[in-house]
């Protein structure tokens, strides 16, 4: 039995940030090992080796429900500090503390530092920065209060790169490789805006050559021309070093849209707006003319949403979800329409 449960991810993150904070980082050493082991419950943690039988003492790395457990315990470690008032994020052995001054993030980690010495956490001093900034790298992401910007770290840019620089016309890739770039698209897309969407034309592509995560991990697939195309946007720097705008938005507006076979409606704070499709729109599916009417209701309200948040709220939910979750796998020109709407074309559009 599968039990979830839910780890720290990019948004929360970014919601947790605010104007004028300053960070500190820790990284913790021998990170499962802090967790001791049951002794009625190590014989279930054996394993043998040149005939010896041996169990684990502590919580092993590799075991799958490592990371839940270690998790959990960290959670519990935290919650008296974060009864006091002190601001901080774990993901695993990763700890960010958050606060609005530079006297009190340094009041808040010398807190923490005092807390783990008495619980007998070893802190891993060449991966921690004590000091106070308020430019940090967490989690793979550059978090930069000066520009109130994130971005991905130059490593992970440097790997995607990488990845995509291997996938060469007429070269075949196992299944494995595929997934480990999949992988790393996946994870920098909860920075990069819009990711997800340019994801879908390799994945559509791969779709068509058989792939299947659940398959053979050893299988070849040869890289065609359509390949190289799909991978087009994930080649470009700029592209990759787009990141959100950190801290609230000031004003939040809900866009109401509706669309028929024959036109389209929308309403923004009472003001409404209308049209009628052209001949050969009349010929289109619902849901793209659901994501056609979003985008002439923005071109409609553009003076008003400019330097704002909003919200789509359509009568159907494909395409709520296409224009805010990013996910069209199976609607390969849907998912098109949607990239857009809102996705970015070049270097200038930004």
């Amino acid at each position: 039995m599968r039990l979830k449960f839910k780890m720290l991810t990019i948004k929360q993150v970014v919601s947790q940030i605010r104007s004028e904070d300053w960070f500190v980082t820790i990284d913790l050493k021998d990170t499962y090992f802090h967790v001791s082991i049951l002794p009625q419950h190590r014989k279930f943690l054996r394993f043998a080796f040149r005939g010896e039988a041996y169990q684990y003492r502590v919580l092993p790395f590799g075991l799958a429900l490592s990371t839940r457990t270690f998790t959990k315990c960290v959670d519990a470690a935290l919650a008296p500090l974060r009864l006091q008032g002190i601001r901080i994020l774990n993901y695993i052995d990763d700890w960010l503390i958050l606060a609005q001054s530079e006297k009190v993030v340094v009041q808040h980690r010398d807190v923490v530092l005092a807390h783990m010495k008495e619980l007998g956490l070893r802190l891993n001093g060449k991966k921690s920065v004590l000091s106070p900034l308020q430019r940090t790298t967490y989690l793979g992401v550059v978090w930069d209060l000066t520009t109130m910007q994130a971005r991905l770290s130059p490593a992970r840019i440097e790997s995607i790169l990488a990845a995509v620089t291997r996938v060469k016309e007429g070269r075949s890739l196992t299944v494995k490789q595929f997934q480990q770039l999949l992988g790393l698209m996946a994870a920098a897309s909860n920075v990069i805006p819009f990711g997800l969407l340019y994801m879908r034309p390799l994945q559509w592509w791969l779709k068509t050559r058989g792939f299947s995560p659940r398959g053979n991990p050893l299988r070849m697939i040869k890289v065609t021309r359509r390949c190289l195309r799909a991978l087009n946007m994930w080649k470009k720097p700029w592209f990759l070093s787009q990141g959100p705008v950190l801290g609230a938005p000031c004003h939040r507006v809900m866009l109401a849209t509706d669309a028929s076979l024959t036109g389209w409606g929308a309403v923004m704070d009472s003001h409404p707006a209308h049209g009628l499709w052209s001949d050969h729109h009349l010929f289109w599916h619902i849901n793209c003319l659901e994501m056609l009417a979003v985008f002439r209701a923005l071109k409609h309200f553009l003076p008003d949403l400019r330097a704002m948040c909003w919200s789509p709220l359509t009568t159907q939910r494909w395409s709520t979800t296409s224009t805010t979750r990013e996910v069209c796998i199976r609607a390969p020109c849907t998912s098109w329409r949607t990239r857009s709407l809102c996705g970015p074309r070049t270097n200038s559009s930004r």
